[in-house]
């Protein structure tokens, strides 16, 4: 962030270390959570990424020592935003909104926000509650949202 605040993060895990212009290292972390189920598509375009992966290693798919997992991993990214807030962005399942919890600085959770999963959202430029989103119609033209986030009504 613009403080110096750095975060780091394994996505698989719900788990994120922050470390303080002080030194402090505070994490943040929900225990028990998964990230979304892959669906058939996608586990088949893993065993065949898999497959040439392991033929361009000269061995064979059994020699590979690790498979295709059943789950996304759980987060996407992290990200800090304009006013320092770090943004933990989750994986979500095929078709699904996006979601983010948004932490202030302190290390408190500021709230849980969420987005269409075909929207990429530019999390750099928000500001407050406002932000900008990119996405392409069905020409293929990108189109860009200009997105509020705030309660629920």
């Amino acid at each position: 962030s613009g403080d110096g605040t750095v975060a780091q993060a394994v996505s698989s895990a719900y788990h994120i270390e922050m470390i303080l212009p002080d030194g402090s290292r505070p994490t943040i972390e929900l225990p028990g959570q998964f990230g979304p189920s892959l669906i058939a598509e996608e586990a088949t375009k893993a065993r065949e990424s898999i497959d040439v992966q392991a033929k361009s290693a000269g061995i064979t798919p059994s020699e590979v020592p690790f498979g295709v997992p059943t789950n996304k991993p759980v987060l996407r990214a992290i990200e800090f935003d304009a006013l320092g807030r770090l943004w933990v962005i989750m994986t979500p399942a095929a078709g699904a909104p996006v979601m983010a919890d948004v932490y202030l600085p302190s290390g408190l959770r500021f709230g849980r926000f969420s987005w269409p999963h075909d929207w990429r959202l530019g999390v750099r430029p928000l500001s407050g509650l406002e932000g900008l989103a990119w996405s392409r119609d069905s020409s293929g033209f990108e189109e860009i949202h200009r997105i509020r986030f705030g309660t629920r009504q």
